[in-house]
């Protein structure tokens, strides 16, 4: 019989994990300070070491909430210049809608 405890993962598990999301927004958002272009991002996506693009992506949707308004603006921008996968266009689409639905992020009045 197995314990419903073992399946759980560990709290330093969990806090490492979160430490970790917290120090790849923290990196996203210093680099999108910078004057950048989609380009640059997609290469960032592309081509993080350690990290294949549909990690990268599952960050970014992992932390999208907790971006400021001009931050999602420019990730948005940034993914219109990945090529398009099979593996990434469903994490894509997943961040389009959810910034779609994010009153932040939603219809400018003009």
């Amino acid at each position: 019989m197995t314990s419903t405890t073992a399946m759980m993962p560990s709290s330093s598990f969990v806090n490492n994990k979160k430490e970790d999301l917290d120090i790849f927004l923290t990196t996203l958002e210093s680099k999108l300070r910078l004057p950048f272009s989609s380009i640059d991002m997609a290469k960032a996506v592309t081509q993080t070491k350690g990290m294949e693009p549909e990690e990268y992506l599952t960050n970014v949707q992992k932390v999208f909430h907790r971006m400021d308004k001009v931050t999602k603006v420019r990730v948005l921008i940034a993914l219109l210049g990945l090529d398009p996968d099979e593996d990434t266009d469903t994490i894509i689409y997943d961040l389009y809608t959810e910034a779609i639905n994010d009153n932040e992020v939603g219809p400018v009045d003009w």
